[in-house]
C-alpha cells in the first residue's frame, strides 16, 4: 500500500487517464450535484454517469446507501474496467470509496473532497468504511484512490457548520504534530485554509506512509475520536445532532482531560479554552452517558473489550494505546455535563 496520490487543482482532470475506462460514475448528494458537480463537469467525459443520493447525511453510511451505489452501477453496466469519482465531504468518500474496494473485489476511484474535513483528512489515507446500526465506521477496507483532488475552491459554497467540522480535525493536526497549527487557529479569523490544507495533508501522509495499516503511529490520527464517535453518535439520537469534525473537537476536550486528571498535561486548560471560542457550548446534559459508554465499548479500536484512546502529554506529544476504565470515562461524561 503506497501513499495518497493528491493534486491540489481540479485542472488535474485534463491529464488523468480517462480512456482506460469502460465507464466512469460520479456519486454525489444532491447539494453537491446542485453547487460542485458544475465546477468539473466540463473536465470529465461527457458519459459520465451521475449516481446522486435524494438526501445525504450521516444515517446513510450504511449497508442501504451501500445497495443503492451498487444497484446504480449493476443497473449501468459497470465492470471491473468502470472509475467511480467521490464528489462530496467525508460520508461520501468513506461509503464510495468502501463501494468501490468491494464492488466486482474493486474497481478504481477519485475522491474529490468538497469539504474542509474531508479535504483535511477522510479523503486521505485510505480509509474506507461504513457504519453497523448506530456504530460507526465497523465495516471497511484499506484502499487507496488512483487519485485525489483537494481545490479549496469547494470551500466557497461551504455553510459554517461544515467548516467548523473540519477545524475540529485540524485541531487534531495541531495537537499531536505541529503547534504551528494551533497558532493558526488561535488566531481566530482570516485563517489561511491552502496552508492549513497543505500542512494537515503532508501530516496526514507522513503518518501513513509509516503506518498504512495503522499497526502504530497511524493510531494519533485517532486523537479525539475514542470519545468523538461515541458523543456523536448519541447526539444523532437528539434534535442537535454533531457534526464528526465538532463531536472530535469535544472528544479531544474529555480525553485532554483524563490526561490532565490521570496523566500529567498541564495545558488542559487552553486547549479547553481554544476548544470553547471555536466551537462554543453544546447541551451535553441531553446526552445520556451508559449509552455513550456502550458506544465506547463497542469502538473498533478496543482491543480485549478495553477502552483504547490517546492521551496527551503536552503540544505535539501525544501516546497512544492507553486504557481507560469505565470509572474514568463516566467522570469524563459528567465533567462534561453528560447525564
Amino acid at each position: 500500500m503506497t501513499n495518497n496520490k493528491e493534486s491540489f487543482s481540479i485542472e488535474s482532470l485534463k491529464d488523468f487517464p480517462f480512456e482506460n475506462y469502460t465507464k466512469v460514475f460520479c456519486i454525489q448528494g444532491p447539494l453537491t450535484h446542485r453547487f460542485c458537480y458544475p465546477v468539473i463537469e466540463e473536465l470529465l467525459p461527457k458519459n459520465t454517469i451521475s449516481i446522486v443520493f435524494n438526501e445525504l447525511n450521516e444515517g446513510l453510511k450504511n449497508m442501504d446507501g451501500c445497495s443503492f451505489i451498487w444497484q446504480e452501477l449493476i443497473n449501468h453496466n459497470a465492470d471491473r474496467k468502470s472509475l467511480i469519482i467521490n464528489l462530496g465531504g467525508g460520508v461520501v468518500t468513506d461509503i464510495g470509496g468502501y463501494c468501490a474496494a468491494t464492488f466486482k473485489r474493486g474497481v478504481h476511484f477519485i475522491n474529490i473532497p468538497t469539504t474542509l474535513l474531508g479535504m483535511v483528512d477522510a479523503a486521505i489515507g485510505g480509509k474506507t468504511g461504513i457504519n453497523f446500526g448506530s456504530i460507526k465506521n465497523q465495516i471497511g477496507t484499506f484502499s487507496l484512490p488512483e487519485l485525489t483532488i483537494i481545490d479549496s475552491i469547494f470551500l466557497k459554497t461551504l455553510p459554517k457548520n461544515e467548516m467548523l467540522s473540519g477545524l475540529g480535525e485540524v485541531l487534531k493536526y495541531g495537537l499531536i504534530k505541529d503547534v504551528s497549527l494551533i497558532k493558526e487557529l488561535e488566531s481566530g479569523a482570516n485563517l489561511n485554509y491552502q496552508t492549513i490544507i497543505e500542512k494537515c495533508v503532508a501530516i496526514k501522509n507522513q503518518v501513513v506512509k509509516n503506518d498504512p495499516f495503522e499497526n502504530g503511529e497511524r493510531k494519533l490520527l485517532n486523537f479525539g475520536h475514542t470519545f468523538g464517535h461515541a458523543l456523536e453518535s448519541e447526539s444523532h439520537k437528539t434534535a442537535k445532532p454533531l457534526f464528526h469534525g465538532v463531536a472530535v473537537a469535544y472528544g479531544i476536550l474529555a480525553e485532554s482531560w483524563l490526561a490532565k486528571e490521570f496523566g500529567s498535561f498541564k495545558a488542559f486548560e487552553k486547549v479547553e479554552q481554544l476548544i470553547n471560542n471555536l466551537f462554543g457550548t453544546y447541551p451535553f446534559e441531553q446526552l445520556d452517558s451508559m449509552s455513550i459508554l456502550a458506544y465506547m465499548k463497542a469502538d473498533k479500536k478496543n482491543i480485549n473489550g478495553e477502552i483504547n484512546y490517546c492521551q496527551i502529554a503536552e503540544f505535539g506529544q501525544v501516546e497512544i494505546n492507553h486504557i481507560a476504565s469505565e470509572t474514568q470515562v463516566l467522570k469524563a461524561l459528567s465533567w462534561l455535563g453528560c447525564n
